[in-house]
């Protein structure tokens, strides 16, 4: 299988490590990582890589139509793929999800090499396949053993067995020993890639995370908690993943002054579901700092609430609010029947894990449209937990904002608020409209 280049530009280096080690392992691929624009340019200006895997948008930066540029203008047969928004349509390059897992990047890169599976199953890679010392990560578990380089022409050395735990003292000691790489037996090397992709619940609960990394970490473990919940398929590891994913939510919003702010580093990514949840999590923890009775127990369970409460929504129905703009819009009945039940629907999923989450969450998610029943919404729902109202008026100011994005509107956050005191009127709802206020 001939040997091909391929250039990762990105600034988010931890999933980025993930898609250079896939690549490596099951396309035989070199692979360049690069975080730096210009640098990311005159590579590909002055080396042709095969492909160029760029981030469309670094630091307000098109930087996608930079690098389309540069190819263009010098006939190379550099093909493109670019992660998340850009300048740029698909007739131009391969245009992925902000946040793909690893094994579609692998598939894309793959397709445009012509690399066939069975060419990536049968590489000859000889009898051990090495790998960067940086892809070795505190906590992991081996699912199979490691070695370390030889002296001389010898066969590496076996260095830690299946089962061991890396710390990061290991790490250092490799380290000191002048080690860049080690090696596993080839015939477990996708084995042990497979094992790093599981580790994600760890890289959320890594304190060094910059928050590009945390946002796009969070997004890829949401993406798995999501089907994984709409699958029922509710194991021990997938509520470790939500726990871990949860607390990385509440670090997010902490870090983060507006929700403005916000809103344009998570709509870097395409997916609706993720974005709309992060958003609500912060206006939610907004109105609970502003009210007299609100405490940081009701933050928490409003972010699992805001994680979980369109769990078994397709994306294109997560933003209706009220049952007037349901009723108008072009959408088949059972579509509008989906919508109408899907918050007693995700009461229910998240309901057989009550154990692991905060009480009241799964009662709070079936009343979020106003409903005590959660079967339809409600003009009026003054017998429903007042967490539940704080949701609801987070979860329409948010809805409203995205959908006006949507349809290319500038709608800032005090142009919102507005519309949603002419929607939520009445004295159980004044304290908490009050708190919009300051929102920007």
């Amino acid at each position: 299988m001939e040997k091909h280049n391929v250039m990762i530009l990105d600034n988010h280096p931890k999933i980025s490590r993930l898609y250079a080690v896939g690549l490596e392992t099951y396309t035989g691929c070199g692979v360049t990582f690069l975080n730096d624009v210009q640098e990311g340019e005159d590579y590909i200006q002055n080396f042709c890589p095969s492909i160029a895997i760029v981030r469309g948008m670094i630091e307000q930066r098109d930087v996608a139509s930079i690098c389309y540029n540069i190819i263009n203008n010098n006939a190379s047969e550099t093909k493109l793929i670019i992660l998340g928004k850009s300048g740029l349509s698909s007739h131009h390059a391969a245009i992925l999800d902000g946040s793909p897992d690893v094994s579609t990047v692998i598939k894309t890169v793959a397709k445009l090499l012509d690399i066939k599976a069975k060419d990536m199953v049968n590489q000859d890679v000889g009898d051990f396949y090495p790998f960067k010392l940086e892809n070795l990560f505190p906590r992991l578990e081996l699912t199979c053993d490691i070695f370390t380089p030889s002296n001389g022409n010898t066969s590496p050395t076996l260095f830690l067995t299946k089962g061991s735990v890396i710390s990061s003292e290991i790490i250092t000691i490799l380290e000191h020993q002048n080690h860049t790489r080690f090696f596993v037996r080839a015939e477990e090397r996708l084995k042990f890639v497979n094992t790093m992709m599981v580790h994600l619940s760890d890289f959320l609960a890594d304190d060094e995370l910059n928050l590009n990394d945390s946002i796009m970490l969070a997004n890829k473990a949401y993406q798995v908690v999501r089907e994984s919940a709409r699958k029922m398929e509710i194991s021990p590891e997938v509520i470790l993943m939500a726990e871990s994913n949860i607390n990385t939510m509440i670090s997010i919003v902490k870090q983060i002054p507006r929700l403005s702010e916000l809103m344009e580093i998570a709509t870097e990514s395409s997916d609706e579901h993720f974005t709309q949840s992060l958003m609500i999590n912060y206006v939610v923890n907004h109105i609970l700092s502003r009210l007299e009775w609100g405490t940081q127990e009701q933050k928490v369970k409003l972010t699992f609430v805001s994680f979980f409460h369109n769990i078994t929504l397709p994306s294109h129905l997560i933003f209706y609010n009220n049952e007037k703009d349901l009723i108008e819009a072009n959408i088949p009945p059972q579509s509008q029947q989906r919508v109408m039940k899907h918050a007693l629907q995700a009461a229910k999923i998240v309901s057989k894990f009550k154990s692991r989450i905060p009480l009241g969450v799964d009662t709070i998610i079936k009343q979020h449209h106003g409903s005590r029943d959660g079967t339809s919404f409600s003009k009026y729902p003054l017998s429903i937990s007042p967490l539940a109202i704080v949701f609801m008026i987070a979860d329409d100011l948010v809805s409203t904002q995205l959908v006006a994005l949507k349809q290319g509107k500038e709608m800032s956050t005090a142009n919102l608020r507005s519309p949603i005191r002419d929607r939520y009127k009445g004295q159980v709802y004044d304290k908490i409209l009050e708190t919009l206020q300051d929102l920007a």
